[in-house]
């Protein structure tokens, strides 16, 4: 069976189409998100000396959409301020200011003009880097922290909590170019409150000393 040129240049055209929007990144469109958190704190001692300098990341991974939130949260808290070294092992102490990330998207819908996605991000800090506390593997019911009585380190800020992520977008975008933004708007908003969180609990802890 012989193709004339027209149907040959039709088969490219629809090819490169295809091509462009599963694996280019470009895009045009407008989008709502909505957020809800349940975040829990616990403070130890004096924490307003505690600042945004360095900080041990772990993103749990699962397939390659991990790769894209770790890459787009680099980026969002050295934007906060913090100094970011990425870990691919999970200790009990880390000696220095350490956060746990692990983001499942339960929904995710791909069109050329209108997608839309749920996302779930379970996060744990430790100022310490001790993960003793913390709820690493989302098991428990209640994110809760608690700090035994007889704790060793005199000063120490720990933070749980769970994001939920919401987000619709509308316009002409690839594939990939949503996926980025989907990225984005996690670490954007985790970053968001993990510094929100860190301000007020100093903010309350030099009132209290």
């Amino acid at each position: 069976m012989e193709f004339s040129k027209k149907q040959i240049t039709i088969f490219l055209i629809i090819f490169s189409i295809f091509f462009s929007f599963a694996f280019l990144y470009f895009g045009l469109g407008s989008s709502a998100s909505h957020v809800y958190a349940d975040i829990s704190t616990n403070i130890t001692g004096d924490i307003g000396n505690f600042s945004n300098g360095d900080i041990i990341l772990y993103v749990h991974h699962e397939d390659s959409f991990d790769s894209v939130v770790e890459r787009e949260l680099i980026t969002a808290l050295e934007n906060e301020g913090f100094s970011v070294t990425v870990t691919d092992e999970l200790k009990d102490d880390y000696s220095s200011p350490f956060l746990f990330v692990n983001s499942t998207v339960s929904t995710f819908s791909y069109t050329p003009v209108y997608s839309k996605s749920d996302a779930d991000i379970l996060f744990g800090f430790s100022s310490s880097g001790e993960t003793k506390y913390l709820d690493l593997k989302g098991s428990g019911n209640t994110k809760a922290v608690e700090l035994s009585v007889d704790d060793t380190n005199d000063s120490q800020l720990l933070i749980q909590g769970n994001i939920g992520l919401h987000n619709e977008m509308k316009g002409l975008f690839t594939y990939k170019h949503y996926q980025n933004h989907l990225a984005r708007k996690i670490a954007g908003n985790l970053a968001g409150d993990l510094d929100s969180q860190i301000r007020y609990n100093q903010r309350i802890s030099s009132n209290n000393n």
